[in-house]
């Protein structure tokens, strides 16, 4: 029987486990939990470490109980918990694992919380639903995570998808210290996800069409635009020989694609079921409105998506 505490937020947190890897295995799709167990399981047997089952609680209920009030508010939120505990208790795979169920106004605060308590070696959540006018007004769980998370975050599509190839997604082209040292920390979790799974590793970069950004050229001048990308694929072809040379890592292949970026990588994500991806999010109003490469995946996921920050 799986072990179950409820907590409302806010209360003290618990170290148990302090001093090994956890996994921390978010719950938040019920359809889809028994497949996320399955996944912080393998991932836990493969660097040593134990999982961590943690189930955010919330529910709109709250945000009315502001304005009208409910007299029975606290026991509709206990039953909500208890009906939680209830399920997790049925989930196969569950015995022997810690667990816990928590109310949180924000889902995605808790299991920032959570993650940062146990030292979460990474975070296993299902997508959150998107859409575009509701992601223009409030930005979704998951939107929200990858800024407020330390560690890596695998987003598993709410649709599975068999993996053929663990594709990771770097910037070649990038110069500075901080993406070139988010760049060894991209291959080394896909190494990791390849020994893990058996599956080949891919690396992919991606460079920007050039049309995209230079339209003016674009429309005077095709000389000097299929110049422009014949030496930006070979210049990034270079450099991504160089980093992986440097890093010490040997995919079964390294390709360089022209395109629009979130295109390309989506594409690239339906066939192979699973990207490595980094992030240096953007925070504030900048974050809300401009986003960044794994933003824009987010809302339009083919597969699973492990973020790393």
């Amino acid at each position: 029987m799986a072990r179950l505490s409820s907590v409302d937020a806010g209360s003290g947190e618990n170290d148990q486990g302090v001093g090994m890897k956890q996994i921390l295995a978010v719950i938040n799709f019920w359809p889809g939990a028994e497949r996320l167990l399955k996944k912080a399981r393998e991932v836990a047997v493969a660097i040593n470490a134990k999982v961590y089952v943690y189930c955010p609680v919330s529910s709109q209920i709250e945000e009315l109980n502001r304005y009208v009030g409910f007299e029975n508010f606290e026991d509709v939120k206990a039953e909500l918990i208890d009906e939680c505990k209830s399920r997790l208790e049925a989930l196969p795979g569950i015995e022997g694992l810690e667990t816990e169920v928590e109310w949180q106004s924000q889902a995605y605060m808790g299991v920032a919380s959570k993650a940062e308590a146990i030292s979460a070696a990474m975070v296993i959540i299902g997508s959150s639903e998107h859409n575009l006018l509701g992601d223009l007004l409030h930005k979704p769980d998951d939107w929200h995570l990858l800024r407020d998370s330390r560690c890596p975050v695998l987003i598993l599509n709410r649709e599975h998808k068999p993996y053929h190839a663990v594709i990771a997604a770097v910037d070649a082209m990038a110069d500075r210290e901080q993406h070139s040292a988010l760049n060894a920390r991209i291959l080394d979790e896909a190494v990791m996800m390849s020994e893990l799974l058996k599956l080949p590793l891919k690396v992919v970069t991606v460079v920007p069409e050039p049309a995209y950004i230079y339209s003016e050229v674009s429309a005077t001048d095709s000389l000097v635009l299929a110049n422009f990308r014949d030496e930006a694929v070979a210049m990034a072809s270079e450099k991504q020989q160089q980093m992986l040379q440097r890093l010490g890592v040997k995919p079964h292949s390294a390709v360089v694609v022209l395109g629009r970026v979130e295109r390309e990588l989506q594409s690239i994500l339906a066939e192979s079921g699973l990207l490595v991806i980094g992030t240096i999010a953007n925070k504030g109003v900048k974050g809300f409105f401009i986003g960044n490469t794994c933003d824009r995946l987010l809302s339009n996921l083919k597969g699973d998506m492990l973020v790393v920050n």
